[in-house]
């Protein structure tokens, strides 16, 4: 199991990262329903991925949210290029 500490630092990297993206490319958030969560999924790690789309579930149910995957290749790759 991915230590909790582990697990925070990576997704407050990757919000910071997407952030940046959407920022830069501002019709990925008008794409997003309100009321959506979005976790993140890098490939190769199976155990980060598990925990990441498991942390919502409750919480997102309860508010009647939509979840959304987001593979960090394609848009940390489009973001590198500029």
């Amino acid at each position: 199991m991915i230590h909790p500490h582990d697990f925070a630092r990576r997704q407050m990297e990757l919000t910071a990262e997407f952030a940046r993206y959407v920022v830069d490319h501002p019709e990925v958030d008008d794409r997003l329903p309100e009321q959506s969560y979005i976790y993140f999924e890098i490939a190769g790690e199976a155990e980060f991925n598990r925990t990441a789309a498991n942390w919502p579930s409750g919480n997102c149910a309860r508010k009647g949210c939509r979840l959304f995957a987001c593979g960090s290749r394609a848009w940390r790759r489009r973001r590198a290029r500029g």
